[in-house]
C-alpha cells in the first residue's frame, strides 16, 4: 500500500517508456515527476508502463484507485502506438497489477513493468513473450505469430484507442482528462506505407493477401482535449536531437523540455 496524504487530488499519468523514466536513466527527473515537484498540492501518480498498450489505460487507473481506496481527478494520458497488446495472466480482481511501486514526497511511480502480465508491440515480437504465451494458452509459436500477423494488419488497434479515449473521457469527464501524443502522427510507424509487408519473420507466417494499412485507415476521430504532439511542441528538429535513442526515449534534458511545452495546458487542466 503506497501512503499518500488524503487531503491532496489525485492526478493519474499514463502512458508508455516515453513517460516513464527508465530508457532515460532519469529517476525522479522524468516530466511527472517534475510535475509533482511544481505541482505539490496534488498526489502525483505516474502509472506510465514500457511497452504498454493504450487498451490498458484503464485497467492501470481503475485497478490502483481499487487497491489504494482513492479516486483520481485529473488525468493525463500519452497516447501511444496502436499496436501494442496486453495480455492478462491469471488475473485477480484485488491484486496490484504494478510490480513495485515506489513514493518520494507527493510523487509515486512504478517499475514501468506489470506485475505477471505480458505486454508488448505486436510488430516487435520477442520470443520470450511467445513461448510465455505459447505455453500458457498451449499454443504453437507459429499459430501464434499467423494470428498476431494477421491481426496486425487491420485497423483494430485503432479503434481499441477510440474506445479507451471514449472511456476514459466518459468516466473522468473530458474537463478533467489531457491528452496528447508523442509523435506527430500518433502512431508515426504503423502508418507507413506497406509496414506489415515487411517487418514480418515469412517462415513464421504470412499475411493473407495483401493487408498492409495505409494512414487512412489509421485515423481516428480526436477529442476536444486532444492538445497534440510532443513532435509538433518542440518542432521536428528538436524532438528527434533531445532522444537518448532513436526512439526517440528522453533523459532529464528532454523531459524537462516536455514539461515546458505541456506546462500551460497542465496548469488549464489541475486549475479546476
Amino acid at each position: 500500500m503506497v501512503l499518500m496524504d488524503p487531503s491532496k487530488p489525485y492526478l493519474g499519468i499514463v502512458g508508455c517508456s516515453y513517460t516513464h523514466w527508465f530508457n532515460g536513466d532519469c529517476l525522479g527527473e522524468s516530466y511527472p515527476a517534475i510535475i509533482a515537484k511544481q505541482f505539490p498540492n496534488y498526489n502525483v501518480i505516474d502509472l506510465s508502463i514500457m511497452g504498454s498498450s493504450n487498451e490498458s489505460v484503464f485497467l492501470r487507473l481503475y485497478n490502483f484507485e481499487r487497491i489504494h481506496k482513492i479516486k483520481f481527478s485529473k488525468i493525463l494520458w500519452q497516447l501511444t502506438h496502436f499496436f501494442r497488446e496486453l495480455i492478462i495472466m491469471d488475473y485477480d480482481r484485488d491484486e496490484n497489477i504494478f510490480e513495485d511501486t515506489q513514493k518520494v514526497e507527493n510523487y509515486c511511480s512504478t517499475s514501468g513493468h506489470f506485475s505477471k502480465h505480458i505486454t508488448f508491440s505486436i510488430t516487435g515480437f520477442k520470443h520470450s513473450n511467445m513461448a510465455i504465451m505459447s505455453d500458457y494458452f498451449d499454443i504453437k509459436e507459429t499459430d501464434l505469430y499467423k494470428y498476431y500477423v494477421n491481426k496486425s494488419a487491420s485497423n483494430q488497434g485503432a479503434w481499441l484507442l477510440q474506445k479507451e479515449i471514449a472511456l476514459i473521457n466518459s468516466h473522468y469527464g473530458r474537463h478533467n482528462v489531457l491528452i496528447f501524443a508523442w509523435h506527430k502522427n500518433i502512431d508515426l510507424d504503423s502508418t507507413s506505407k506497406n509496414y506489415f509487408a515487411y517487418k514480418w519473420n515469412k517462415s513464421l507466417g504470412n499475411t493473407i493477401g495483401d493487408r498492409s494499412n495505409t494512414a487512412q485507415d489509421l485515423e481516428i476521430d480526436l477529442p476536444k482535449n486532444y492538445v497534440g504532439s510532443v513532435q509538433d511542441m518542440l518542432g521536428h528538429d528538436q524532438f528527434w536531437k533531445l532522444g537518448v535513442d532513436d526512439a526517440p526515449h528522453y533523459g532529464s534534458k528532454g523531459h524537462n523540455k516536455v514539461f515546458d511545452v505541456l506546462e500551460p495546458n497542465i496548469q488549464e487542466l489541475l486549475k479546476g
